[in-house]
């Protein structure tokens, strides 16, 4: 397999007016072409600097691209099934408070390309901090499990969460399984209703004992993230998580903490800031 990797440091820089935030600064800080005959490792990567005071307590990033061409007028937009993790919200790590890294990933250019003639989209930056409401805290919900939070703040986003412990979880599924062979012995159809809420306890059930399940109804994706911390406002990490539809099921070990805090992220308009990009003529290396 043919292969070329290359890097190229742009020292460029673009400053791009936002509709909430002027100071923001977006630079091209880093393309990195890996041009091969394969598919599997054949990318297109541009690495964008943004930098800003009103950045501070950013906590998730997502980009989303409109257009991009390169000088031969062959489009760079990935299909949806590559790109369905670039349209998520992902979390941001860096300790700075006043920068974010994020990275485009687009298809191949042409080999004879030179230069992306134009990159249009839009960078989310989601900053939890600048608006009270964009975060509902449910404080030591283990005691509150089983039943739907209660939350004026998430009733007005068309939001419904109800966490699961993993003994609720298998008692619930224990009863929808019972259920389901009565009705089916009578003949009856148990419904998609039923059959949805049987795939989510089968999925569940690969978690350990310390998994914890919220079942969430999001109608207008308001949620962002789910989190969890101690009674002093630590942040508790699980093992691992996962979703499926309107389930997400969160992993722990050790055993979650009495006194833990649920914390539900929604993506007010406060709390957002829209960076437009429009960039041309980025050099290709």
């Amino acid at each position: 397999m043919k292969n070329r990797f290359l890097i190229s440091i742009l020292l460029a820089s673009v400053s791009l007016a936002l509709a909430q935030s002027s100071d923001v600064r977006v630079t091209v800080d880093e393309v990195k072409d890996n041009r091969t005959t394969g598919d599997h490792f054949a990318n297109l990567e541009i690495k964008l600097k943004l930098a800003g005071d009103s950045l501070d307590g950013a906590t998730q990033v997502k980009t989303g691209i409109q257009r991009a061409t390169d000088d031969t007028g062959r489009s760079l937009i990935k299909d949806e099934q590559d790109d369905r993790d670039e349209q998520k919200f992902q979390r941001i790590y860096s300790s700075k408070t006043d920068r974010i890294d994020c990275t485009l990933r687009l298809r191949n250019p042409a080999r004879k390309a030179t230069v992306i003639k134009e990159l249009v989209g839009e960078v989310q930056v989601y900053v939890p901090k600048a608006d009270p409401a964009a975060v509902v805290s449910v404080e030591q919900f283990l005691a509150k499990t089983g039943t739907l939070i209660a939350s004026a703040t998430l009733k007005a986003a068309g939001v419904e969460a109800t966490a699961l412990t993993k003994e609720q979880a298998d008692a619930q599924k224990a009863q929808q399984e019972k259920e389901t062979k009565e009705k089916s012995s009578k003949g009856g159809n148990t419904g998609a209703l039923g059959q949805a809420f049987g795939q989510m306890f089968t999925g569940f059930m690969r978690g350990g004992e310390n998994s914890i399940l919220l079942k969430l109804t999001d109608p207008k994706s308001q949620v962002i993230s789910i989190e969890f911390a101690d009674a002093r406002g630590k942040s508790i990490r699980p093992q691992m998580w996962t979703t499926s539809g309107e389930t997400w099921m969160f992993d722990f070990s050790p055993k979650l903490p009495a006194d833990t805090t649920l914390r539900i992220m929604l993506a007010t308009p406060k709390a957002l800031i829209k960076v437009p990009i429009k960039l041309t003529d980025i050099v290709l290396p």
